[in-house]
């Protein structure tokens, strides 16, 4: 099985610019940057083996399976896959509580 192409959906490209822009407010460019190579090398990690994530029953439906995976302490990254693709839907707090998707 090859290396996935990754699909990043703008749902999940404004999250991630909100995330960097809170970071490179309150706690720096360096923070700011290790979010980003984080999320970077989580994606690179998830397109190599799609099944290293755990099962999102929250977001998943009849038709289509969603998995997550930590990519910073405080986030975690939504996806699907086929097998060709990594879908990024989206980056979600661990500590938010509300329904995703």
């Amino acid at each position: 099985m090859g290396h996935r192409t990754i699909k990043w959906s703008k749902r999940s490209i404004q999250s991630r610019d909100k995330i960097v822009e809170w970071y490179l407010s309150y706690m720096g460019f360096s923070s700011a940057r290790k979010f980003i190579e984080d999320l970077h090398s989580a994606a690179t990690h998830i397109a190599e083996m799609p099944t290293i994530g755990i099962l999102d029953e929250t977001c998943s439906t009849e038709n289509r399976t969603y998995y997550s995976f930590p990519i910073h302490p405080k986030y975690r990254m939504v996806y699907r896959y086929t097998s060709r693709t990594i879908y990024i839907v989206g980056i979600r707090s661990n500590s938010k509580k509300t329904k995703f998707c």
